[in-house]
């Protein structure tokens, strides 16, 4: 994944990326469809996302995402804090906590 240029997830559906996650923590920059979503698990540092959900956004999101300039030890770093498993298991515990108090 480190030698990557790019990871394009192209997706209809609101999910959590694992495999945009890996990219991420690997310093690999990621074009995304429109997805709130991907706004979670990316920043503009991050990622590219294309403007629409047809195949010609996406393109057009991957061609401007090829000669960006990407820190790509800078967003490995963001990745790194971000999915830091202390993180993942205190938001995993306030969602069971929720509801558990339902």
């Amino acid at each position: 994944m480190q030698d990557a240029h790019l990871l394009v997830v192209s997706s209809r559906h609101e999910t959590f990326s694992l495999s945009a996650a890996e990219a991420l923590m690997c310093g690999t920059p990621v074009v995304s469809t429109p997805l709130e979503v991907a706004r979670e698990w990316c920043s503009e540092e991050d990622c590219m996302v294309a403007s629409g959900p047809t195949a010609s956004d996406l393109a057009r999101a991957m061609s401007m995402a090829f000669v960006r300039e990407w820190d790509r030890s800078a967003m490995s770093a963001r990745a790194a804090e971000r999915f830091a498993s202390s993180h993942c298991h205190a938001g995993y515990w306030e969602v069971l906590r929720t509801f558990i108090q339902n």
